[in-house]
């Protein structure tokens, strides 16, 4: 699926691959693999973050200065963490309470 011309090779003739080109490769063969979860498919540090999610919040909608203050972490990267998780389709936005964004799990980790 990928074209070794349009790609960087290391010394040893291996290919690197963006995060884009598992995107695709997933989409393209979405029905072969059977992803009912994906969850399966974040990285460990996420898995971590959804997992702690699912903890403390259950399928409570949660804002990021909640989640913030629960997990003790910094304000950037919860923003960060969260994005990619909303990206991933394991949480999603549901609203605003005042200025911030309300967040749902919407897929539960094993």
């Amino acid at each position: 699926m990928l074209s070794e011309f349009y790609r960087d090779q290391d010394k040893f003739g291996n290919l690197y691959v963006t995060r884009e080109d598992i995107c695709n490769a997933i989409h393209i063969l979405q029905r072969e693999l059977d992803l009912t979860n994906r969850s399966v498919l974040l990285s460990p540090v996420l898995r971590w973050y959804a997992t702690q999610i699912q903890y403390h919040f259950g399928s409570n909608p949660f804002t990021l200065k909640q989640l913030r203050l629960q997990l003790r972490k910094g304000k950037s990267r919860i923003y960060e963490v969260v994005r990619e998780l909303e990206y991933q389709k394991i949480v999603k936005l549901v609203g605003q309470q005042g200025h911030a964004h309300v967040f749902e799990l919407v897929e539960h980790i094993q």
